[in-house]
């Protein structure tokens, strides 16, 4: 065991103390009324609203830049969103927020943990994120085809490199999706094994590589 040292800054990131003591440094970060989630440098509020134009989210930001001052630290206000999530697509959105000079608008989409929740839930935006994202991991793969990869080769490639993509977070959102955006996945696993089998049909590639339908696979592990 090492000799007590004082520490007069931060813990640095990546070190095994560094969550434990970014844990101890938010304990008291809370709103009265509102539940929290913390995740490394990320706090989001939520509460259940009925009537959005009489009940605000304003006191969970406003109670945050006063913890932030009190506590030394900065409300990032540029990196701060407001999001009415309601299945009423005619439900009116808070109204903006003045903090720190700084108007806070409404958003209709966020980022929360990798994943864009949009205010109604459809995950059409989600989506959109990641079939741009695999669009490149498919080149990759064609790539890989191209200079003589075997078939074994490209099937770790797709399960490592391109299936996590499709699938991170999916028990939360996928089975949110409509139909097209579902088969707007699907597509990116059928692409991927036509690029490794390109003489068999679909279910034929999926029973060679050992593969179940995207939709199946997110079913299995949620």
């Amino acid at each position: 065991m090492s000799d007590f040292v004082s520490f007069y800054v931060g813990a640095p990131q990546g070190t095994k103390l560094a969550p434990v003591l970014g844990l101890f440094d938010v304990s008291d970060r809370t709103v009265d009324n509102f539940n929290v989630v913390k995740y490394a440098g990320d706090t989001t509020f939520y509460k259940a609203v009925r009537d959005p134009t009489i009940d605000s989210v304003a006191p969970a930001i406003v109670q945050t830049q006063l913890w932030s001052e009190n506590n030394s630290m900065t409300l990032n206000t540029e990196k701060t969103v407001i999001i009415n999530i309601s299945l009423n697509r005619r439900e009116k959105s808070e109204v903006p927020l003045t903090v720190n000079t700084l108007n806070i608008s409404p958003s209709n989409v966020i980022k929360f943990l990798g994943i864009y929740i949009d205010s109604h839930l459809s995950f059409s935006t989600n989506v959109d994120s990641i079939v741009s994202k695999t669009n490149s991991r498919l080149f990759l793969l064609r790539q890989l085809k191209i200079v003589g990869m075997d078939k074994h080769g490209l099937h770790t490639f797709y399960c490592t490199n391109i299936r996590p993509v499709l699938a991170y977070a999916a028990p939360a959102w996928y089975f949110l999706l409509s139909k097209v955006d579902q088969e707007r996945l699907e597509c990116v696993q059928r692409h991927a094994t036509c690029i490794i089998l390109p003489d068999l049909n679909y279910l034929e590639r999926l029973e060679a590589l050992e593969l179940s339908t995207l939709s199946s696979f997110i079913y299995d592990i949620s």
